[in-house]
């Protein structure tokens, strides 16, 4: 599975449970990809979610189960967790992988069972020759 399909299956996912998601798109420029940033955006979460009802907004960023963290990620995941702490985790910020699926399912739904398989499905890896069992360093994700 690719970064892309997590998200969108994360995504509705969220919608399911009442969550609002803000995403950045890449678009093309005559030097190939980007995404559209401004002032201090490098590097930014690829998901944000808020859940006015429960008092949420969560940053996730999201990785494959081999991708890591750029500096520019890194910063930021350090600056929200600190945010975090300051706002009684009001304000929460993750690293999410296609392993961290139930955790996130639960954290959206606010503990409650998950959707029918209909509504939310599981996002399923694409089988690879290199898809051996992960070391703790890949699979660590959920909550920073």
């Amino acid at each position: 599975m690719n970064e892309s399909e997590f998200e969108q299956a994360i995504v509705d996912a969220a919608r399911v449970f009442g969550w609002k998601a803000v995403g950045h798109r890449p678009m093309r420029t005559k030097h190939g990809w980007a995404t559209g940033w401004k002032y201090d955006g490098v590097g930014w979460p690829d998901l944000t979610l808020i859940h006015a009802a429960h008092g949420l907004l969560l940053t996730a960023e999201l990785k494959t189960t081999k991708g890591r963290l750029s500096n520019d990620q890194t910063e930021w995941g350090d600056t929200l967790s600190k945010l975090e702490a300051t706002t009684a985790g009001v304000c929460r910020y993750y690293v999410w992988r296609p392993a961290d699926w139930n955790e996130i399912v639960t954290l959206l739904s606010a503990g409650k069972a998950t959707p029918p398989a209909a509504t939310v499905q599981q996002p399923n890896p694409k089988p690879t020759h290199a898809h051996t069992a992960a070391t703790a360093a890949d699979t660590a994700g959920g909550h920073q």
